[in-house]
């Protein structure tokens, strides 16, 4: 297994390897569903009753941050691409963010030879 695994990182070009990050603006968030506890019992009641309140929010949570790190095949007419990311809001603390893979081809229809 060692061998194998050695060819490979041998046989492997470390410039089609990249980072990506940026910084985007969103014109809505993802709705998010949350259950909120609109009247505790009164207090030295012993009273075990509560009411929930379910609802949908959309929260503007900008800026989201995204980082990626993914590799790049190019061929003549298509780049093939592979990468693996986290996008999250900077301004909240309730966005745990969205780790996520990503597969894609990129067609250049008037790209020459190489």
């Amino acid at each position: 297994m060692e061998c194998s695994l050695f060819a490979l990182l041998a046989c492997f070009s470390w410039s089609n390897l990249y980072l990506d990050s940026g910084i985007s603006y969103q014109d809505r968030s993802v709705p998010y569903h949350y259950w909120a506890n609109v009247s505790p019992p009164p207090s030295g009641t012993g009273a075990v009753e509560t009411s929930y309140l379910s609802t949908i929010a959309r929260d503007d949570q900008n800026p989201y941050y995204r980082g990626a790190i993914g590799l790049k095949i190019p061929f003549r007419t298509i780049d093939l691409s592979a990468e693996v990311f986290h996008e999250s809001s900077i301004e909240s603390n309730r966005d745990h963010g969205v780790n996520g893979l990503a597969v894609r081809a990129t067609w250049f229809p008037f790209r020459g030879p190489k």
